[in-house]
């Protein structure tokens, strides 16, 4: 692409056509200035970013020897046009290839970096969160346990776009989430067993509800809810991942101040005590008893879950739906981000 050039020059351009990588190693003992250029008509040339492998900083320029690596697809010609020289020799050899795409690729990027994926410019990985400039470019990052600099990103093609991937979610299978339960009997219809909790101000909550009953029951999840203080328990908050000692930010619904990393829960005496007003029904469902379709081994279940709203009362209510003798187990499982 250029041979020991000693003054400024276009050089010969690499046919990229049919093809999606180019690398391009710069040699030789210089001062000046390496411009990388792409066109698709043959005529009319413009500025495309390129890689270098060694150092993660991406830019149309190089000004020191090493090797740079672009993407090509759908482009026709690049060059790597000497656009200033001082002194010495520049030497740019250029290697295309074709490589199909991944489904998943890792991505080891540097602070700052912008390196751009299809649609996506992955703006910052960094230590905190993620950075959002514009509504077409967006940071991401993968965070380990302990959110150290130099995480990896993982990014998935779903239907042809790139999709994010947070450590929270990739490990939620791996018991990283918060829980609480209760156990309880009922004796007779329309008998409650109750889950409610206040949101934080900040933060998001994923939340997922489980429920077994001996007997028929339905399964609320209310939005918006108002609950008489000094009534019902609170119930201890287990962190499944044994070996991280962060708390829950969820507050409970039992105090009149509320109590940060506490849920409560009421039995039916206690949940009728604190007259508790349901405003938004987000969810229901109604769990068969004996042999429905939902039976397993003479115990109902059902599930569902919520990314929950902030500031807001959320109350996971069990009735009962027959006069028998039934027990409910009630429990919440979430992750907090």
């Amino acid at each position: 692409m250029q041979d020991a050039v000693g003054e400024t020059a276009n050089g010969t351009a690499i046919d990229v056509k049919g093809l999606s990588h180019l690398s391009m190693q710069v040699t030789g003992t210089f001062s000046g200035t390496v411009t990388f250029e792409a066109t698709v008509d043959a005529s009319n040339w413009a500025s495309v970013q390129v890689y270098n492998i060694a150092t993660g900083a991406v830019s149309t320029t190089a000004t020191a020897a090493g090797i740079y690596t672009c993407g090509v697809s759908g482009l026709y010609q690049v060059r790597a046009r000497v656009s200033g020289w001082v002194s010495g020799s520049i030497t740019v050899t250029g290697f295309a290839i074709n490589e199909p795409a991944h489904l998943l690729a890792t991505l080891p990027l540097a602070a700052n970096s912008g390196v751009d994926i299809g649609d996506v410019d992955i703006l910052t990985i960094n230590s905190v969160a993620p950075q959002f400039d514009d509504t077409d470019k967006v940071a991401v990052s993968l965070y380990g346990k302990e959110t150290a600099a130099g995480d990896t990103a993982l990014v998935a093609s779903k239907h042809g776009e790139l999709v994010s991937v947070s450590a929270r979610h990739w490990h939620q299978h791996e018991g990283d989430m918060f829980t609480a339960h209760i156990d309880n009997t009922v004796t007779n219809i329309g008998e409650m067993t109750v889950i409610a909790f206040n949101t934080p101000a900040a933060g998001e909550i994923h939340v997922w509800f489980q429920a077994t009953s001996t007997h028929t029951a339905d399964l609320y999840l209310y939005e918006n809810t108002s609950i008489d203080v000094d009534e019902g328990t609170d119930l201890t908050v287990l962190n499944r991942n044994r070996s991280v000692t962060t708390p829950t930010s969820l507050l409970s619904t039992i105090e009149t101040t509320p109590e940060v990393g506490k849920v409560t829960s009421y039995n039916e005496g206690q949940a009728a005590t604190a007259n508790i007003t349901t405003t938004t029904e987000l969810d229901h469902a109604p769990i068969i008893g004996g042999s429905g379709p939902k039976a397993l081994g003479g115990v109902a279940d059902e599930a569902f879950g919520y990314v929950l709203a902030a500031s807001q009362q959320y109350a996971v209510m069990m009735v009962a739906g027959t006069n028998d003798d039934a027990t409910h187990h009630l429990k919440v499982l979430w992750i907090e981000g």
